[in-house]
């Protein structure tokens, strides 16, 4: 089964071309990634995906959804982390960390893997900058 399939994508600011009919699918449970040079389309190429600009043309369908018209229902089900972020201010890492991986590990050995990196000095003790920077 694909999760997402992405057919003749084109998008286009003005006369410049960020993304020129890319085709592709991935299947449920595939790790994929794009891969490229700054400017080559990737992070456009996402948030077409997603939902969050429209295509100029093609067509996207993830778990059989339009990003588009289902975005709402489609961001119930999906995460998602864009390239820019900020977070809650003098938010904890641990704190952050554990909400992120609640839903994956609902075990109590992730908070005690962290806590004592923690508390050993090995981190930092609030989140800020760009996501980029701190992971």
């Amino acid at each position: 089964m694909n999760a997402i399939i992405v057919n003749e994508l084109t998008k286009r600011y003005g006369s410049f071309t960020a993304v020129d009919g890319l085709s592709f699918q991935v299947k449920k449970g595939e790790v994929f990634g794009l891969l490229g040079a700054n400017g080559a389309g990737k992070s456009t190429t996402i948030e077409c995906i997603l939902g969050t600009k429209s295509a100029d043309s093609g067509t996207i369908s993830i778990f059989g959804n339009n990003p588009k018209k289902d975005r709402k229902n489609l961001f119930q089900k999906i995460g998602v982390q864009f390239q820019q972020c900020d977070y809650q201010p003098e938010i904890c890492w641990l704190s952050f960390l554990s909400m992120l991986f609640t839903v994956s590990c609902p075990c109590s050995r992730f908070r005690k893997c962290v806590a004592a990196h923690c508390n050993n000095g090995c981190c930092y003790n609030y989140l800020h900058g760009n996501c980029s920077q701190v992971f």
